[in-house]
């Protein structure tokens, strides 16, 4: 009975913390926004007792953006960690319209994500750290704070709309942040140019042979080749061009056996990329990998453990020989 106290006591704290705005929070959360927060807190914390849930992740998903659609202005939202005791710019400027707005706002954006980099030893001297595909900025701001004042993050993204907030949201770094150096390029397999096909698509705009903006392609053996200094982590998130980043990276990853990876990968998309994906990283040298939402360790050669479509998860790579 103490025990079953004991656990109820522990949920409705949790709880509490999580419809209470914690001190000090610069976010105004109203009502509305407080529900959704304890529904995706509740969602989430159902998926780790549950994992077969997981597969239900995009239905649930459609049913949240309809029931609570995105921002029409911009958003000011707190990010889920805190390093340092200090004032500063401790939250990100968001675009107008961003699917994603509420789960920012909620603190409950891709958690698992943040812990799993959170753990990883960016913070040894002179680490650098490549986040492509940006967006506004919320992993950028989180390795800046990870590598530490003489690390460096470089951060790419294509879309003029996400770029915008991304050099916002990059303006003041704190004292104890690594250099920060953003570019409005898409990362591929190529030097050249692409296409996005729609602007507004703020989160999952891809890059094709036409559209209506024209942006410019580079590869990162072309931007990193000289580059003598630790790369700890490359962040990619590219809707679906991961492989052509990785084709694009074949000395970099040569020359750095020390980097890791985080890729974010949707089962079955284009007649299952995996293959394809698995198979480049295999010929990179990588062997094995983590489902950071599930936290569960495969082999790269293997059938990916999750096929279901429409579902997304983020894949880490450990350094080679680890």
């Amino acid at each position: 009975m103490v025990q079953n106290d004991m656990s109820l006591k522990v949920f409705a704290t949790s709880l509490l913390e999580v419809l209470v705005d914690p001190p000090g929070e610069m976010t105004q959360v109203n009502v509305r926004q407080r529900i959704y927060r304890m529904g995706i807190y509740t969602w989430q914390s159902a998926k780790k007792l549950l994992p077969f849930l997981n597969n239900y992740s995009h239905l649930v998903g459609r049913i949240a953006f309809a029931l609570f659609p995105p921002h029409k202005g911009e958003v000011r939202a707190e990010v889920p960690w805190n390093f340092w005791a200090v004032d500063g710019p401790n939250y990100l400027l968001l675009p107008p319209n961003s699917p994603s707005s509420r789960t920012y706002v909620s603190q409950r954006y891709e958690l698992e994500v943040v812990d799993k980099m959170i753990e990883l030893p960016l913070g040894i001297s002179g680490t650098t750290a490549i986040d492509v595909g940006a967006h506004a900025g919320y992993y950028t701001k989180l390795m800046s704070e990870r590598v530490g004042p003489t690390g460096m993050v470089f951060a790419f993204e294509p879309n003029p709309i996400s770029f915008k907030y991304l050099q916002k949201n990059m303006k003041k770094a704190l004292p104890m942040q690594g250099s920060i150096f953003p570019a409005q390029v898409a990362i591929g397999e190529r030097k050249g140019k692409g296409f996005l096909e729609d602007v507004d698509d703020l989160e999952h705009g891809q890059i094709k042979s036409s559209g209506t903006c024209e942006v410019v392609v580079e590869t990162l053996d072309t931007l990193f080749a000289d580059r003598p200094s630790r790369i700890g982590l490359i962040k990619i998130d590219t809707e679906g061009h991961e492989v052509n980043v990785i084709k694009g990276a074949r000395n970099l990853l040569a020359n750095h056996p020390e980097v890791e990876l985080i890729i974010e990968h949707q089962s079955l998309r284009e007649n299952d990329a995996y293959e394809m994906l698995s198979w480049i990283l295999y010929v990179r040298g990588f062997t094995r990998y983590q489902v950071i939402e599930r936290g569960t360790w495969h082999y790269l050669r293997e059938p990916f453990p999750y096929q279901t479509p429409n579902i997304v998860y983020n894949l880490f790579l450990p350094a080679r020989g680890e």
